[in-house]
């Protein structure tokens, strides 16, 4: 799953839109996963200043995969691939310059999903039906309107950080104020297809061509960086790789409307994403099966689902919200 290489990247590079909508300028990031909060400062918690944020950064090292993609000097791809660990490891972060990746086709996408995610919420806020929301399916397909996803509440994090660590968005957690659209990217196994309808906007001819082009440059750059990780953790060049082939990957860009929300508004709650990295069961603390409970990929969507809002406690009307899901192919995945 994509999902996984959450851990392979939570840094992303953005600019305000001239438009209502802002959407992440993810154009070094490696996943689809956005969030994004307009901060607020209290007595109890002090945000690090722009200064701090930058300096820490400074420190993160750029990776140049041009150096990993030509194969011409063995020495320099292996340096490169020990960075990719070395950042993992230090930072949690990658900084990323990929060569394949064009800055125009990065505007192309992010001028169409403004223009999307203005005219939808323009129906939404005049109390017109979405005909591209999809709750039916837990909003795995289409657009998700604000108010309807809510991050878990991690208090029991909370209460372990120091004051300068603390998230600025509100606990409990409150409703997120983003706008989402999922776009599946690739193909799935046959046996393990979905019956998720692929929802295609009327009103944007290149959608599927922009999305497409988009996705799949993210998926390359995310399974480069899940090679050059492995290699330079001296596994084999795969460990990563195969076990994202023919993933439900998700494009999933995200939308805020600056005019309606002020400063203090949390688009996207403090949280978590799906991590499952099995093939690290080694580096795990040996309480961790007591702790968790075997579960297939597919229970553990489920679970996340129902937790954050966007599926309901159980199906309604009999209808299968997901895809059931044949026993070969519901294999455990170990959490953390």
């Amino acid at each position: 799953m994509l999902e996984f290489l959450e851990q392979l990247r939570r840094f992303s590079i953005y600019q305000l839109s001239k438009n209502i909508f802002c959407s992440l300028r993810n154009i070094q990031s490696l996943a689809s996963n956005h969030y994004q909060i307009i901060y607020q400062s209290t007595t109890q918690r002090t945000p690090l200043t722009t200064q701090a944020h930058m300096e820490s950064l400074s420190e993160v090292p750029i990776i140049d995969v041009r150096a990993f993609l030509n194969k011409e000097d063995p020495t320099a791809a292996e340096e490169q691939c020990k960075l990719v660990a070395k950042s993992l490891h230090e930072f949690g972060i990658l900084i990323w310059r990929d060569p394949r990746i064009e800055e125009k086709d990065n505007e192309d996408y992010l001028d169409m999903m403004e223009e999307y995610f203005e005219l939808e919420a323009r129906k939404h806020y005049a109390g017109k039906k979405l005909e591209d929301c999809k709750p039916e399916h837990n909003f795995q397909a289409g657009v998700t309107p604000e108010r309807q996803e809510r991050a878990r509440n991690h208090q029991h994090i909370l209460d372990k950080l120091t004051p300068e660590n603390m998230p600025q968005s509100k606990f409990p957690p409150e409703l997120d104020a983003k706008w989402r659209f999922f776009w599946a990217i690739g193909e799935r196994p046959a046996e393990v297809a979905e019956n998720i309808p692929r929802v295609i906007p009327a009103s944007f001819i290149d959608w599927e061509k922009r999305m497409n082009k988009w996705g799949n440059m993210m998926i390359e750059a995310c399974f480069t960086a899940g090679e050059m990780a492995a290699i330079g953790m001296g596994l084999q060049t795969d460990t990563f790789t195969s076990r994202m082939k023919g993933g439900p990957h998700l494009l999933a860009p995200t939308g805020s409307d600056l005019q309606r929300y002020d400063v203090g508004t949390t688009f996207a709650g403090f949280h978590y994403d799906l991590s499952p990295l099995p093939e690290m069961s080694h580096l795990y603390h040996e309480d961790a099966p007591t702790k968790y409970r075997k579960m297939t990929a597919h229970e553990k969507l489920m679970e996340e689902l129902k937790a954050i809002n966007l599926a309901p406690s159980s199906p309604k009307n009999g209808v299968i919200q997901i895809g059931e899901m044949p026993a070969s192919a519901q294999q455990p995945i170990a959490l953390v």
